[in-house]
């Protein structure tokens, strides 16, 4: 259990509770380090390190016709240099990308602010009205 991973099911029962029964489905980062038994909500896995793995979660979600994504965002749980492959799940997605960004960094390397405010951000705005 993490952090993320808490906020995540809190948010899924929160909306259950409101809207009733739905189709939820969580997609999971798996690091490779230890095998987990998720419960059945979690319906994809995405292996952080595999960049493929990020566009077959966006398939996922687009072939499932999933009404909104909602993507809680943390330096470190994606793959790549400054977890860049979140992006070729994002720039992927046929619906509304949500984003929760759980650390706003003060003073954010260059490669951070490129994924979060020039690519991140710029997708967010591009599913807006």
């Amino acid at each position: 259990m993490c952090g993320i991973a808490t906020f995540s099911k809190d948010l899924r029962e929160g909306l259950v509770a409101v809207r009733g029964r739905l189709d939820t489905p969580v997609l999971c980062m798996d690091d490779g380090t230890a095998p987990f038994a998720y419960p059945s909500e979690v319906r994809f896995r995405i292996r952080d390190s595999n960049p493929r793995d990020y566009v077959l979660a966006a398939d996922f979600l687009n072939i499932n016709q999933i009404d909104a994504a909602i993507l809680q965002h943390e330096f470190g749980i994606f793959g790549g240099e400054s977890g860049v492959y979140v992006l070729a799940l994002a720039r992927r997605l046929r619906m509304p990308l949500i984003t929760a960004l759980h650390t706003v960094v003060a003073a954010p390397t260059p490669h951070q602010r490129k994924i979060i405010l020039e690519e991140l951000i710029d997708q967010l705005l591009q599913d807006g009205p």
